[in-house]
């Protein structure tokens, strides 16, 4: 079995948490050249509410990808569309 890496994977090593070295899922788009880079694909994100659910759709939203999301409540689901295509 191959090993997989990452460009990624050192920064994981250590994590210390919000501000550290780890990259966003927008910053991971970005690194890939995946702005604009998936139209015409569909993607659903599960509780995409707020932290890691809410910066994934936020991230493929920016690729160009038709996004679906899931919340807990049609109150979140309106202010989390709303902070995506803000």
């Amino acid at each position: 079995m191959a090993l997989i890496t990452s460009r990624y994977a050192p920064a994981h090593i250590s994590p210390k948490g919000p501000g550290d070295a780890r990259p966003t899922a927008l910053q991971v788009v970005k690194d890939e050249g995946l702005l604009d880079g998936l139209s015409g694909k569909t993607v659903l994100v599960t509780g995409a509410n707020d932290t890691t659910g809410l910066e994934t759709a936020r991230a493929l939203h920016m690729t160009g990808a038709r996004v679906f999301i899931t919340t807990r409540s049609a109150e979140k689901n309106a202010t989390a569309v709303q902070s995506i295509i803000d």
